[in-house]
C-alpha cells in the first residue's frame, strides 16, 4: 500500500501474488492503483496533467485528503490545489513524490522524491536509478548524493554500506548501465549509512562526510 499522512496513510494498493512476475521499476514494486473514492494524477511543475508513461509529481484527491495543515496557510497554498478532471473539479494534494503510470496496466510506479531528481551538466538525473543499479551489483544499501552549489549540481557521490566494495568493478558496471553523466565521480564505502530517527537516510550527515 502507498499513501502520505495527508491522505489518511493509505490510498493506493498493489496486489502481490507469490511466485508471480511483479510489476516494478528500478527494483521497486508498483504501488498499484487508487482505492475507491481516491483519484490520482501525474502533474508537471505547472500542475498540468501528464499522459501515462511520463514522469511527474503524483497528486491525490478524494475523501481521504486532509483539510490542510494547522495554521499554515503558506504550506496549504503550496501543497493543495483545485483542478478539473473529467469534468469534475476536485481539490488535490501534491505529494512531492516522483511517479509515472503504466500505459498498459494503469499501475503507478513510485520513482523517488521530486527533490531527489537533480540536474547534472544540463541532464535530468534520478538518483534512485543510480542507487538501483549500484544495489544490483553490491547487494547492499546504496545512497547517491548530488553535490554543488544551491543552484548548480555538478557531481554525484555514491555511498555504499560496505567497506569492502570493489570500487573499480562497480564503476565499470555502472558505466555499462548508465549514461556517463550519471556515473558517480566518487564512491565511498561506509560500515553503516547514517539514519534519522524515522529510519530514513540522513542525507545531511552524508553530505558532511563529503566535505
Amino acid at each position: 500500500v502507498y499513501g502520505p499522512t495527508e491522505a489518511t496513510v493509505n490510498c493506493t494498493c498493489y496486489k502481490w501474488k507469490a511466485n508471480s512476475k511483479h510489476s516494478s521499476f528500478n527494483g521497486i514494486v508498483s504501488i498499484g492503483q487508487p482505492y475507491i473514492n481516491t483519484r490520482t494524477i501525474i502533474c508537471n511543475s505547472n500542475r498540468q496533467i501528464l499522459p501515462a508513461g511520463e514522469k511527474g509529481e503524483l497528486c491525490l484527491a478524494g475523501a481521504q485528503i486532509t483539510k490542510g495543515y494547522w495554521k499554515n496557510e503558506d504550506l496549504n497554498k503550496k501543497q493543495f490545489f483545485t483542478k478539473s478532471v473529467n469534468g469534475k473539479t476536485e481539490r488535490f494534494y501534491a505529494t512531492g513524490d516522483l511517479a509515472t503510470i503504466s500505459p498498459n496496466e494503469g499501475n503507478i510506479f513510485f520513482l523517488g522524491r521530486i527533490d531527489s531528481q537533480v540536474q547534472i551538466d544540463g541532464h535530468r538525473v534520478e538518483l534512485g536509478e543510480i542507487e538501483h543499479y549500484a544495489h544490483l551489483f553490491t547487494g547492499v544499501k546504496t545512497v547517491a548524493i548530488a553535490t554543488g552549489t544551491d543552484s548548480i549540481q555538478n557531481q554525484i557521490i555514491l555511498f555504499v554500506e560496505s567497506e569492502n566494495t570493489d570500487i573499480l568493478n562497480l564503476t565499470s558496471y555502472l558505466k555499462d548501465k548508465l549514461p556517463i553523466y550519471m556515473v558517480p565521480s566518487k564512491i565511498i564505502g561506509l560500515e553503516q549509512i547514517p539514519l534519522l530517527i524515522s529510519g530514513k537516510t540522513d542525507r545531511v550527515q552524508l553530505k558532511k562526510l563529503i566535505k
